[in-house]
């Protein structure tokens, strides 16, 4: 069974395959610790999270940033 957290308007999952449809940010898999950058992004929120308006995101170096729309333009 899976909980989310509140205010989080996904379908609740009780049983069955975790889809995504039923989480709130997306995972990168398949990354390797030597052949991967410390830039790269290891898991990231669903755009949808905060209105389409940005986005957090954990890099494989551990630190966390912050794209917005802007960020695009550039």
């Amino acid at each position: 069974m899976w909980k989310l957290r509140r205010g989080d308007s996904r379908r609740k999952l009780t049983s069955g395959e975790l889809t995504e449809e039923h989480c709130s940010h997306l995972y990168f898999g398949g990354l390797r610790e030597r052949e991967s950058s410390r830039e790269e992004i290891l898991v990231a929120d669903k755009l949808e999270n905060h209105g389409g308006k940005f986005r957090h995101r954990l890099h494989v170096g551990g630190h966390i940033s912050t794209w917005t729309e802007d960020d695009d333009e550039k």
